[in-house]
């Protein structure tokens, strides 16, 4: 019953969506601050497994639940409270746990008890975060999680033994990673990771060797076939596996072929 009621309101929404674009009335609904929003700029979007939507802001995390809005932000007299009020990337892992990147700590989100475990750089241990200005999180097939960093690196943290192993570029080591300002990763279908990165290129890494094959602009490409532009925005597999990349000068695609060889053509506007 309740397959064919969920059918029923996917052919009406269908149904109301094609005449709205065919009339050219598309109507686009607003979420403001006097809806409840805790901030106006919103950096990263997320739907939970329980159907949540989250927003991260630069005012603190926002959970949607379809009628209103629960704000959750940084309080300095509450250690489980989220550590930051700039939160720049959310993560739903294979556990379906809640990873809060923000520009003070990575959280875990605990949910029977609305509260976060902060994990942050500590100068004492080698062993610990390389930078608390995290960007983005992501897990391997292997278990492990990357962290990416704002000029820290990237980290690879163990959650057996809660310690984080760092990764950082290396002049002299062409397998090292391009940069150590990490700004977007994704996993792709053969389990390998991209890593964009700020100012110089993309990286695909073997988790199991923990070596990076580097794709960076180069102006003396024959046939035109690199990045447009070395700073990396955003990065996206569809389903025939290929790569979309955003770049601050337009559109990539590259196409892994073996994992070690890509074509790219590049679309700006």
């Amino acid at each position: 019953m309740e397959e064919r009621k969920l059918g029923l309101l996917v052919l009406l929404m269908s149904f109301f969506c094609y005449h709205a674009i065919a009339q050219g009335k598309i109507k686009f609904d607003k979420l403001t601050v006097e809806n409840g929003l805790s901030q106006s700029n919103i950096n990263y979007i997320l739907q939970d497994d329980q159907g949540y939507i989250w927003f991260a802001t630069n005012g603190g995390l926002n959970r949607f639940d379809g009628t209103g809005f629960k704000v959750f932000t940084h309080n300095k007299f509450d250690s489980s409270s989220i550590s930051n009020n700039i939160v720049n990337h959310i993560y739903l892992d294979q556990q379906n746990k809640l990873w809060f990147s923000t520009q003070n700590g990575l959280n875990l989100y605990d949910r029977s008890s609305e509260a976060f475990m902060s994990y942050k750089s500590e100068i004492q241990t080698s062993q610990g975060l390389s930078s608390n200005h995290i960007t983005c999180t992501i897990e391997d097939k292997l278990g492990y999680y990357w962290i990416g960093t704002a000029g820290g690196g990237l980290n690879r943290f163990d959650p057996k033994t809660k310690k984080f192993k760092t990764y950082k570029h290396n002049d002299k080591n062409p397998e090292s990673i391009s940069s150590n300002s990490i700004s977007c990763m994704v996993k792709d279908k053969y389990g390998f990771l991209w890593v964009g990165t700020a100012d110089n290129g993309l990286n695909m890494l073997d988790p199991e060797s923990g070596k990076f094959l580097r794709y960076v602009k180069s102006e003396i490409s024959a046939d035109g076939a690199t990045l447009s532009s070395n700073q990396i925005k955003a990065i996206y597999e569809d389903n025939e596996g290929d790569l979309w990349i955003g770049t601050t000068a337009g559109l990539n695609l590259l196409k892994p072929k073996t994992g070690k060889e890509a074509s790219i053509d590049g679309m700006k506007s």
